[in-house]
């Protein structure tokens, strides 16, 4: 019966773009599963080079990150994921690895890129990824619309038959209140939706809810900041496949 359920869960990852924070081909990707994210002002951006690889240029510390979840609760859909943040005299160095799965079957991927900032609103980033289906790109753009606002696109292997094209939305309006918006479009899906709340209810604690709407999804996570160490915990439900819990962990040199 696990067995079964576990095939069904690779079915919804490959049918479906999203779980969590979710996309992609044909079980999954590091596109597939990504670590959540929370504001910089609080948090290193680090594990953005899972989401927008151009928000690395912010990075002012050197930081590396670490994030696991267990996909439906089932052990061969183990995620883990790891990402390093190096910044140089003009701009970041990122690297990260992800891997998901059991012995009987894995995928894996090692990226190495590099950000920079172009003007006071505009960052921007490359990175080259190789993995289980041979060598991608990807290019990340975060611009800083106001004070309050955002917008970040990324392109995953733009061009290619499984190719991800990505834009967000962000709006601050307040130092403990922020709200984004994100639209993906995959090479042979429908646009895709998701949305979330980041609310900070006192010091470096923040708390995360959302919704995605392909399959209905949603999703609720915590992280706090002790020092140089960063701590999220997430989870989300799916009403078929029930829940994928996950955790982070972050350390950053003041």
């Amino acid at each position: 019966m696990k067995f079964l359920v576990c095939l069904l869960g690779m079915q919804f990852s490959m049918y479906f773009p999203q779980v969590y924070a979710v996309r992609n081909f044909p079980v999954a990707s590091s596109q597939s599963v990504q670590p959540p994210v929370f504001p910089a002002s609080s948090f290193s951006p680090v594990m953005q080079v899972f989401r927008n690889p151009g928000a690395l240029a912010d990075m002012q510390h050197l930081a590396a990150g670490l994030y696991t979840e267990r996909r439906f609760l089932l052990k061969e859909l183990n995620v883990y994921s790891m990402a390093l943040g190096i910044p140089l005299a003009a701009g970041v160095l990122g690297f990260k690895l992800w891997q998901l799965g059991y012995p009987l079957y894995r995928e894996q991927l090692a990226g190495l890129g590099y950000a920079l900032p172009l003007g006071s609103r505009l960052r921007a980033a490359v990175f080259l990824d190789y993995g289980t289906y041979g060598m991608d790109a990807e290019l990340g753009l975060a611009w800083q619309l106001t004070k309050e606002a955002g917008l970040s696109l990324h392109l995953w292997g733009p061009g290619k038959r499984y190719g991800v094209y990505t834009a967000w939305v962000s709006y601050m309006p307040s130092a403990g209140l922020r709200l984004e918006g994100e639209w993906r479009k995959e090479a042979q899906w429908p646009v895709f939706m998701r949305v979330q709340c980041l609310y900070r209810p006192a010091g470096a604690i923040w708390l995360l809810a959302g919704f995605s709407a392909a399959p209905a999804t949603q999703f609720a996570g915590a992280a706090f900041r002790a020092g140089r160490l960063q701590i999220g915990v997430t989870g989300s439900y799916h009403s078929l496949l029930g829940i994928t819990p996950g955790i982070m962990l972050v350390w950053e040199k003041e």
